[in-house]
């Protein structure tokens, strides 16, 4: 038995206190619910739990963000709402204003109320506002490319080609008495019996017995006498003007012609200009291949036609050209953010390698215009990606570069590659590490080859170069003192030889003054040289061999076209061309032009001299100290220009507008989820009149003289309504109006499309919301009865440790017993 150490109460005392502890974790397990208080409690667990904390109220807020979205499309659609209102309103009243049973005083009644509602869409589409933001007004912040400008298509017209077919007799064979020609005009049919005048009493070429009340129109006419080719044409000609003159289902509306020799022709006019007035095929009896009076292939049938032109517009961007590639480039980054707006469609300008386009218009990569390594070509480039980037998804217009852009001259003939001249030199090795390079100079070329150096140590502290007039220069270095053998006092004596009476003609035409040397350690010792003396051949020098190049022109050049020679772009103009600006005329044949362009290249200063070879062919001979060893490619001819073409031909492609800018959408994003990425935008366009065009600019056809409209908001008139005043412009109101209620329904079907994304948007969130939280619950929440059997167990337990500390304190006391 022991006093000093105590063991049983110590290890009842260890007991109680681990299960105190264990106690007081069920007890806050108890008290905050909760199965994870601590780190120490689960690390795991705590890092899973606290992420979907993070997801979880990352989803109500998303929640709540597309609650506010859905909120924010119902007050845009409930004024895009009324906006069809009134224009439905609108479309009654221009149908109202189009009967002729209105007086001009009621029409302008119909358009005082007209002005008042399209002043009243001006006014919703201005203050629409959710949270002070502006919905219907979109986002007009670049407006400005300089490259194009605020105007329509021309040059849309309806031309008649009219029905039109000749007699022709063959030489040598005219009519004969009593052939007979027969056709038919617009459903008449005509004949013509050709007579002898000395058969009856007629003169030559008279046509007689017009019976237009027969069918078919009967006619007779006389020949002259002896016949001819000549009298036969004009004798069907009288005919036919006697026939036509006197039938009322044909006069004024057919023309008869004869060219003086033997030729009849008939074209339709009046009103049966066109597809209206044919002329079917005629026949001739006896046959014409028989006879041979008429020519084969005369009687054709002919119908007229209506061919419509399609307006167009041509831009150029010339402006873009900077002097070098640094200048170009940031002409076209200028343009980044920037575009136009082509029949409604609105295109931006973007650059790929910062990131993917993410707009809401036609986006078109510069990126390509931007890399390309030849700066003549960069705006050809760019043009080129507007067009196949853009172009498919325009409406009614068509995009594409003038005839003839970008074509290659013929190259028909070509010297082997340049080679610039290199010069003759040899290194020589003076102790294994430095060496000393003498070099003949490029201007020597393959003559050096041929010429001999000697190094040599000089017997005393001097440096001698000498030439001994056959093929040898002897350099002899000071022996000891290495600072008189330096680079700039070898070549000082080098350049200060004079090459006479020299062997070898072309070691005497070597420049002296051409000759250099290098070394490349710190000095140079005579004595290095005197221990080994050198003597070699100078080599690797190259003659110049200049580069000759033919090109074909196969085409005449066009007013604007540019050729790109080497860098340096000639351009044809009309008249009056400047060669030193890299002008050359346009002329009238392959020849003219020719002559001009050699003028033009010859005044640049570039590195050819420029000649005619026969009358089609530009010749280009480097000159002399100009090679470069690559080959002159191709001449091309730059494009800077595209051109917009109505889709549709006639007048109607005239009204087809293009804007400089253009007209972004409101962009709205929303925030639908919890993590980075999970936005929605909602996109919603300008809804004011002038956008939907139901306003246009003052003198515009369809549209009042005046202004008439307002903003809304205030009282000055600054925009012009459609004009139902006048009875002819109520179909150009009504298509205007139609196209506008088109747009607006677009829209709020779009809208409509977003709530309703939305509104599966948010049960999708509230959804994953619970199910997260139903997850968190199972980590982080305690079980309430198994945490209170834990409790009652530990409670039990520590009841029991106590009384056992009790009793084992005192055990000691019986000691005492011991004493007694």
């Amino acid at each position: 038995m022991r006093i000093n150490h105590n063991l049983s109460a110590m290890n009842a005392h260890r007991l109680l206190t681990l299960n105190s502890d264990r106690t007081s974790k069920v007890l806050e397990k108890l008290s905050s619910g909760k199965r994870i208080n601590r780190a120490s409690d689960d690390a795991a667990g705590m890092a899973i739990s606290e992420k979907m904390h993070s997801q979880i109220k990352g989803l109500r807020m998303a929640s709540r963000n597309s609650l506010d979205g859905v909120s924010l499309i119902q007050t845009a659609e409930g004024a895009l709402n009324e906006v069809h209102s009134i224009l439905q309103r609108m479309r009654e009243l221009t149908v109202q204003a189009g009967t002729g049973t209105l007086s001009d005083d009621d029409r302008k009644t119909i358009q005082d109320e007209i002005n008042q509602l399209t002043s009243e869409i001006n006014r919703i589409g201005n203050t629409t506002e959710y949270n002070k933001q502006s919905l219907l007004k979109g986002d007009v912040s670049n407006r400005d490319t300089v490259q194009f400008y605020d105007s329509k298509l021309e040059g849309g017209v309806v031309k008649n080609i009219n029905a039109e077919q000749s007699f022709q007799w063959d030489t040598g064979k005219p009519a004969s008495d009593g052939d007979k020609l027969e056709l038919e005009l617009n459903g008449q049919k005509i004949e013509v019996l050709f007579q002898a005048h000395d058969a009856n009493s007629k003169n030559a070429l008279d046509a007689y017995d017009v019976d237009i009340l027969s069918v078919p129109n009967k006619i007779k006419v006389n020949m002259d006498d002896p016949a001819s080719e000549a009298g036969s044409a004009k004798a069907l000609k009288n005919a036919l003007d006697a026939v036509v003159s006197n039938n009322p289902k044909l006069k004024d509306n057919y023309t008869i012609n004869f060219d003086g020799t033997d030729k009849t022709t008939i074209t339709a006019t009046g009103e049966y200009t066109g597809d209206k007035g044919e002329i079917k095929a005629a026949t001739y009896t006896p046959a014409p291949l028989a006879t041979g009076a008429l020519s084969s292939g005369s009687g054709d049938s002919a119908i007229g036609k209506i061919e419509n032109v399609k307006a167009s517009k041509e831009f150029d961007f010339n402006s873009l050209e900077g002097a070098d590639e640094t200048a170009t480039n940031k002409n076209i980054q200028d343009l980044i953010g920037k575009g136009m707006t082509i029949n409604g469609k609105s295109i931006e300008f973007y650059n790929s390698i910062s990131g993917e386009y993410n707009g809401s218009v036609i986006g078109v990569n510069l990126r390509d215009a931007l890399e390309h390594d030849n700066n003549d070509e960069k705006v050809s480039v760019l043009i080129s990606s507007i067009i196949k980037q853009a172009g498919p998804e325009l409406e009614g217009v068509t995009l594409s570069e003038p005839i003839g852009a970008g074509k290659t001259v013929a190259n028909v003939a070509k010297k082997a590659n340049s080679i610039p001249v290199a010069e003759a030199k040899y290194e020589f090795d003076l102790d294994g590490t430095n060496k000393l390079t003498i070099s003949a100079g490029s201007e020597n070329g393959e003559k050096a080859n041929k010429l001999k150096v000697k190094i040599e140590s000089n017997t005393t502290d001097d440096l001698d170069v000498a030439f001994d007039g056959t093929d040898t220069i002897t350099i002899k270095l000071a022996k000891d003192d290495a600072s008189k053998n330096t680079k700039a006092l070898i070549d000082t004596a080098l350049q200060g030889l004079v090459f006479t009476g020299a062997a070898d003609a072309d070691i005497k035409s070597i420049d002296p003054t051409k000759l250099t040397s290098l070394y490349t350690g710190s000095e140079i010792k005579g004595s290095d040289a005197t221990n080994a003396p050198i003597t070699d051949l100078l080599s690797g020098g190259v003659a110049e061999s200049l580069g000759i190049y033919d090109y074909q022109i196969t085409e005449v050049f066009s007013v604007g076209d540019k050729i790109a020679i080497d860098g340096n772009t000639y351009t044809a103009v009309e008249k009056d061309a400047k060669a030193s600006l890299g002008q050359f005329n346009v002329g009238t044949s392959i020849e003219e032009q020719l002559d001009s362009l050699v003028l033009a290249v010859n005044a640049s200063n570039v590195r050819f001299t420029a000649s005619k070879q026969g009358t089609d062919t530009l010749k280009l001979e480097e000159k002399p100290g100009q090679a470069t060893g690559k080959d002159l490619a191709n001449l091309t001819l730059k494009n800077t220009k595209i051109i917009v073409n109505a889709n549709i031909g006639g007048l109607e492609g005239n009204d087809i507008a293009i804007e400089d800018g253009f007209d972004k959408d409101h962009n709205t994003r929303l925030q639908i989820g919890a993590n980075e990425g999970q936005g929605f935008t909602i996109a919603i366009g300008d809804m004011r009149a002038l956008e939907l065009g139901i306003t246009g600019k003052s003198g515009e056809e369809g549209y009042s003289k005046a202004a008439n409209i307002n903003d809304g908001s205030s009282e000055e008139l600054t925009e012009v309504a459609l004009d139902v005043t006048k009875q002819e412009n109520i179909d150009f109101c009504l298509n205007k109006i139609d196209k506008a209620i088109e747009i607006i329904s677009n829209s709020r079907a779009t809208l409509g499309a977003y709530q309703n994304r939305l509104d599966h948007t948010i049960a999708n969130i509230d959804n994953a919301a619970e199910n997260l939280t139903a997850a968190l619950s199972r980590i982080e929440d305690a079980d309430m009865a198994l945490e209170m059997s834990e409790f009652t167990k530990l409670n039990i337990l520590q009841q029991a440790g106590t009384a056992m500390m009790a009793q084992a304190n005192q055990r000691p006391q019986s000691i005492l017993q011991l004493l007694q």
